[in-house]
This record gives C-alpha cells, structure tokens and sequence, in this order.
C-alpha cells in the first residue's frame, strides 16, 4: 500500500516542475518539446500516484532525469552565448575605440 511520498519522490516533482516550469492554462508543460508527448502519456495512465505501477514510476523518474540534464545543458550553453556575446562586445568596443583615436 502506498503510504505517501517520501523525501526522494517530492525532490523529484520538485525538480521535474523546476525543469519543465509546470504546467500552463491548457495543460501543456513548459520548454519540453517533444518529450511532452511522453509525458501526456503517463499522465493520463495514471490518474494519481496510488494507481501508478512501478513501470509507470519508473517512466516519470527517467522523464525527470531527462528533463533535469536539458535543462542543465540548456543552461550552459546560455551561459556560454552569454560569454560571447559579451567577448564579441568589448571586442567591437575596443575596436571602436582605436578608430576613434586614428581619427583624431
């Protein structure tokens, strides 16, 4: 019998809605693309976590684990456009400064 989540199942809803930003008005889930449709599909097989076999469990635990390392990735790769834009910027900046100072 199901006795209620643990510690480890709550962390793991947690990190799943901080991964997929929840849900919106029409019921479809943040930034996931094409694993949306994945996740459809467990949800409407299991209605509640008390009816949820071990398989389906196991499903969303490997959804969570998946969306927790793209959203990860996506994060690094931000932060390294982040840097490069930020590079290419004080490049264009210093080079504006040269011009400037030929021109005087």
């Amino acid at each position: 019998m199901w006795a209620g989540p643990t510690s480890s199942q709550s962390n793991n809803e947690s990190l799943f809605f901080q991964a997929a930003r929840g849900f919106d008005k029409k019921g479809r889930v943040f930034e996931l693309g094409a694993s949306a449709s994945r996740l459809k599909q467990i949800k409407r097989s299991s209605s509640s976590i008390e009816g949820a076999s071990a398989d389906e469990i196991k499903k969303m635990k490997a959804l969570v684990e998946e969306l927790t390392q793209t959203r990860q990735q996506m994060t690094e790769e931000q932060e390294t456009m982040k840097q490069q834009m930020l590079q290419e910027q004080e490049m264009r900046l210093q080079q504006m400064s040269r011009e400037q100072e030929m021109m005087k």
